[in-house]
């Protein structure tokens, strides 16, 4: 699915994408790569479900290029907040996630994996 459309899971769990920004890291902490080119991700996520999700093992992973690899995660950018804790039911919770990728990668493949219980969403397309 594009990034524009909505994940839905059977048990009500939904999730979107959208709030891309580009930008240059600038951070020169342990790990950091000053001057890298970085895409942030934000993600939504609605439980529609009558049972609370637990957050604490959300995985993203953007992959880039035409022979697709991983990009590389970031987390000394401003803004970036991984998902976490409990999402009880009809709650919502906003993550934003940034990854490394080359300054002229203007689209990618970003998947989602909530948890054990829910199947990994896909969304694909521009970062805009």
């Amino acid at each position: 699915m594009s990034f524009a459309e909505e994940a839905a899971w059977d048990d009500g769990l939904e999730a979107t994408t959208g709030g891309f920004s580009r930008g240059t890291i600038t951070a020169t902490g342990a790990g950091a790569i000053a001057g890298a080119a970085y895409v942030t991700i934000e993600v939504e996520l609605r439980n529609g479900s009558a049972d609370p999700v637990d957050l604490n093992a959300v995985v993203a992973t953007l992959m880039t290029g035409e022979e697709p690899v991983p990009a590389a995660p970031s987390y000394d950018v401003e803004g970036v907040s991984d998902l976490f804790g409990t999402l009880a039911p009809g709650e919502t919770r906003t993550g934003t996630y940034a990854f490394q990728v080359d300054a002229d990668t203007t689209a990618g493949t970003f998947y989602l994996d909530v948890d054990d219980d829910h199947g990994v969403a896909m969304f694909d397309g521009a970062f805009q």
